[in-house]
C-alpha cells in the first residue's frame, strides 16, 4: 500500500484470484508458538499459559494428545496423521489444557 506506516510491520498476501470491488476474500495467518510464556510442558500436559485471544482461533496438539480443559465451546477434529484441532470461536479468552495418553 502506498500510503502504508513505513514504521509499522506487515504481513504481504497475494490473492488466489482476483477480488471485485467491494468483494471479499478469506486469509489463512498461521502463527506458531515457541516460547515458554506461551505455554510449557507439565509431565503428560500441555498447558497454554496465556489466554488465546484471537477471535477465531485454532490449536493442533501432536497426536497422542487429548484436550482436557478448554473455557470456551469448541469443535474438537482429529486429523488423518492423528493430530487433533481444536478450532473455536471466543466470546471471551480461552484457555487451553491438554494431556498426552500415551
Amino acid at each position: 500500500m502506498a500510503d502504508a506506516d513505513l514504521d509499522t510491520e506487515y504481513i504481504k498476501v497475494t490473492l488466489a484470484r482476483p477480488v471485485p470491488e467491494n468483494g471479499q476474500g478469506r486469509v489463512i495467518i498461521v502463527k506458531t508458538y515457541k516460547d515458554a510464556k506461551s505455554y510449557y510442558v507439565d509431565g503428560k500436559t500441555i498447558v497454554f499459559k496465556r489466554p488465546l485471544g484471537i477471535q477465531r482461533d485454532k490449536v493442533v496438539l501432536p497426536a497422542g494428545y487429548e484436550v482436557v480443559e478448554l473455557t470456551v465451546p469448541s469443535q474438537i477434529l482429529p486429523r488423518k496423521t492423528g493430530e487433533l484441532r481444536s478450532a473455536f470461536f471466543m466470546q471471551g479468552l480461552a484457555r487451553l489444557r491438554s494431556k498426552c495418553t500415551q
